[in-house]
């Protein structure tokens, strides 16, 4: 079976990342309900994105990134994040009403930056491309049709945070078929998974995140770079040693 968007060993390191950052920030903060229930939830996306991916036989391991494959992602990622925050400018949302943030401790303001910057778009990424991008793209023949279907689905997901903007709905959809189709063109989840997450962070950093929340969530990023490489080094030497065939 064709597999139009592959997924394979970077697009794990990268939810190991988001998992391990959101752990280690669970452990030492004290949570707020909603953003509690919002990890939950991301959590969910991720098993049910890579269990339906499996089930419909739409996962695809594809370990190897060779050179001309990052170029394609270079230019695709640079593609899709111009073009969401060019879509974002124009259609004023940048909203994120549903977290109130007034008088919030700075690690709440850092634990929300976290979550809705990175792992909710890591969830996301592998439900909405990793599952349901190739459930429509092996079934539609053209690609940009495919993606425009993709981000219809996209946007009425998110229809109950900003069901009272359609600003933001269309900023969706578009930000939505962009990634998609990026993915697409590139084949691999890892496109939609970095500009995802970019956008995110740009978009609750200009809400809620104040100079000292972002020197903690500095801060709090430095485990994933510690635990992680600890963690996946056995893997790591093995995915070394057959990529210089020794």
């Amino acid at each position: 079976m064709n597999v139009p968007i592959k997924i394979g060993f970077p697009e794990f390191i990268v939810t190991a990342i988001a998992a391990i950052v959101l752990v280690f920030n669970y452990t030492y903060v004290q949570q707020d309900p909603q953003i509690a229930s919002d990890i939950l939830f991301a959590v969910v996306l991720i098993i049910l994105g890579f269990v339906l991916s499996n089930l419909g036989k739409f996962y695809k391991q594809e370990d190897h990134v060779d050179a001309v494959e990052e170029r394609k992602i270079t230019y695709w990622f640079t593609v899709s994040l111009a073009g969401s925050i060019m879509i974002s400018i124009l259609s004023p949302f940048l909203n994120f009403d549903t977290v109130q943030t007034t008088n919030l401790p700075q690690n709440i303001l850092t634990t929300i930056a976290i979550t809705y910057g990175i792992l909710i778009a890591v969830g996301e990424e592998w439900f909405f491309r990793g599952f349901l991008g190739n459930l429509i793209l092996s079934r539609v023949p053209l690609p940009s049709l495919g993606s425009f279907l993709n981000a219809i689905v996209f946007m009425a997901y998110h229809s109950y945070v900003y069901h009272d903007s359609n600003a933001a709905l269309v900023a969706v959809l578009f930000g939505g078929y962009l990634i998609c189709y990026a993915d697409f063109k590139t084949g691999r989840m890892i496109t939609g998974m970095l500009t995802h997450m970019s956008v995110n962070l740009i978009a609750v950093g200009l809400k809620i995140v104040t100079p000292v929340a972002f020197a903690l969530m500095a801060f709090h990023l430095i485990p994933a770079f510690v635990f992680v490489p600890i963690c996946v080094l056995p893997i790591l030497a093995k995915k070394l040693a057959i990529y210089l065939s020794i």
